[in-house]
């Protein structure tokens, strides 16, 4: 990942693409960006 720019959303896809090569069953990943609110990657 390029550090400039990097959003709780580019995270949230990111580890999506990491979990989803190795564990074929993840359908969606969030990323928390305070406790009350998060990014979630659903494709």
């Amino acid at each position: 990942l390029d550090h400039d720019g990097v959003t709780s959303e580019v995270l949230a896809q990111h580890f999506y693409d990491w979990c989803k090569s190795r564990l074929p069953e993840t359908v969606a990943v969030r990323v928390s960006e305070t406790p009350k609110t998060w990014a979630e990657y659903r494709p």
